[in-house]
C-alpha cells in the first residue's frame, strides 16, 4: 500500500481525503495534511514514503507468486505506471506543456515568474529505461532520486541529473573515494540530485532555498540510517553549491558538486579531468534535455523571494537574482543576474 502526504498548504486546496482508484497490485490511498510548520510535515512524508516501502515490496511479491506473473513483467509494468503526484492530487490540476515538453506549467499559476506549486510527472525524456541507467541500485540512491523526482520541476530534475553524471565523471577522473567507495558514491548522488530540491514547493521554508534543501536531503538520510558524518558530508555539498571559489578549496563532495554545476551553466568550459567539455555536455544533453533550466531554475527561486525576502541575503545568489527582478519589471526572460 502506497501513502502520499500532500501539501495543500502550497496549492490552498480544503482539507479533505481524497481515495484513489484501486489499481493491482497495489491500492493506493492520497491523504491530505495541513500543518503550518513545513519541516514537520515534510519529515513525516518522508516516514511514511518509507516506511511503506517494504509493504509494496511484499505486495508485489505476493501478487507475482498468486498470479504467475515474472518478476520483469511486474517491473516493466510498474515502470509504465506513473501515480498522480501528491500536490497535483490536492489542487486538482493537470500541468500542461507545450509539444517538446521545454515549458511546463501547472493550469492554476497566476504569477509572471514560473514557479510550479504542483510535482511534476516524467516527461518522455523521464519515463524511458534510461532513468534507471544512472541511478545507484541502493536504497538510499533509490530513495534520493524517488524523492527528486516527485517533486522537481522537470527541467530542474534534468539540470540535477546532468550534475551527478558530470560529478560522477569528475571524481571517477580524481580516482576520488566518492568513485571507489559505493558508500561515498550513494551519497555524491544524493547531494547532486537533491542540489535544488529547496526550490520545490515542499521544501520552501524560511531558509534560502540551498539551506532548506539541504535540510530536506540530511532528513531523508537519517530515516534511511546514514551516519553523522555521511549527512554532514552530504549538507555541505548543498548547502554551500552555489558558493564559487571557496567551496573548490574546501575540496572533497562540495569542490565536485560546485565544479559539476558550474560545467552544466558554462562557467567552467575547460577542466583537466573531463577533456572537450563542450561536446561532452552535448552528448548529456541530447538524452537529458535543458528544458530552459536557466529560466525555469531562476523563476523558481526569485519566486521565494518574492514571497518572503528574508530567503535572499545580500550577498547570496538569490539576493543578486532578486535585486535584477526587482529593477527589471516586466522582464520575461532570464533572469539577468543569472
Amino acid at each position: 500500500m502506497w501513502i502520499y502526504l500532500v501539501d495543500i498548504k502550497a496549492c490552498g486546496s480544503p482539507l479533505k481525503e481524497i481515495h484513489g482508484a484501486s489499481q493491482p497490485p497495489s491500492t493506493y490511498i492520497s491523504i491530505v495534511y495541513l500543518h503550518d510548520n513545513r519541516k514537520d510535515h515534510s519529515a513525516i512524508f518522508l516516514h511514511l514514503h518509507i516506511a511503506t516501502a517494504a509493504a509494496t515490496m511484499a505486495e508485489s511479491t505476493n501478487v507475482m507468486k498468486g498470479a504467475g506473473t515474472t518478476k520483469e513483467e511486474i517491473q516493466g509494468k510498474e515502470k509504465q505506471e506513473r501515480v498522480m503526484s501528491p500536490a497535483r492530487a490536492a489542487c486538482g490540476s493537470q500541468a500542461t506543456a507545450s509539444p517538446s515538453n521545454s515549458n511546463t506549467v501547472c493550469k492554476h499559476e497566476t504569477s509572471p515568474i514560473q514557479q510550479p506549486c504542483c510535482s511534476y510527472e516524467p516527461t518522455t525524456a523521464q519515463s524511458t529505461d534510461k532513468e534507471y541507467l544512472f541511478v545507484p541500485s541502493t536504497p538510499v540512491g533509490r530513495e534520493a532520486y524517488s524523492l527528486a523526482k516527485s517533486v522537481l520541476h522537470p527541467a530542474i530534475l534534468n539540470h540535477s541529473i546532468r550534475v551527478y553524471l558530470y560529478a560522477r565523471d569528475i571524481a571517477a577522473a580524481r580516482k576520488s573515494v566518492y568513485d571507489t567507495d559505493p558508500v561515498k558514491r550513494d551519497l555524491l548522488f544524493t547531494a547532486c540530485i537533491l542540489h535544488d530540491i529547496g526550490t520545490a514547493d515542499m521544501y520552501n521554508g524560511k531558509c534560502r532555498f540551498e539551506v532548506e534543501g539541504a535540510d530536506a536531503a540530511v532528513a531523508l538520510l537519517s530515516e534511511l540510517g546514514v551516519d553523522e558524518q555521511g549527512k554532514g558530508e552530504v549538507w555541505m555539498a548543498i548547502a554551500l553549491h552555489t558558493t564559487r571559489q571557496i567551496v573548490q578549496r574546501m575540496g572533497g563532495m562540495c569542490a565536485i558538486v560546485r565544479t559539476a554545476v558550474e560545467i552544466d551553466f558554462g562557467v567552467t568550459t575547460q577542466l583537466e579531468e573531463i577533456p572537450k567539455v563542450d561536446e561532452y555536455k552535448a552528448k548529456w544533453e541530447a538524452v537529458y534535455g535543458r528544458m530552459d533550466i536557466e529560466k525555469v531554475l531562476g523563476d523558481a527561486v526569485v519566486a521565494q523571494v518574492v514571497e518572503n525576502p528574508e530567503k535572499a541575503p545580500n550577498d547570496s545568489w538569490a539576493g543578486v537574482m532578486y535585486k535584477s527582478y526587482l529593477e527589471n519589471p516586466g522582464w520575461e526572460g532570464v533572469n539577468k543576474a543569472f
